[in-house]
């Protein structure tokens, strides 16, 4: 079963780096299908990543390179 938009934003809000990049590899195979709604939704809720701190969490470096690219792919 394919996530929702609204699961997968509710998976971004946690601290699991696994969850975390999951969910921002589903989103980014959503992105062709989605409208200008969905994307500027997707655009807003992956940039909250943009505020972690990889001097404290350097796991999640990766994190933060993930949504930088996807949100890049949203144009």
């Amino acid at each position: 079963m394919e996530k929702t938009l609204q699961q997968l934003f509710q998976q971004l809000r946690g601290s699991d780096s696994d969850e975390l990049l999951t969910a921002l590899v589903d989103l980014r195979r959503l992105v062709p299908d989605l409208d200008t709604k969905q994307s500027k939704q997707v655009a807003s809720a992956v940039s909250t990543l943009f505020f972690i701190d990889t001097a404290e969490r350097p796991e999640l470096g990766l994190i933060v390179d993930q949504a930088v690219s996807l949100v890049t792919a949203l144009g």
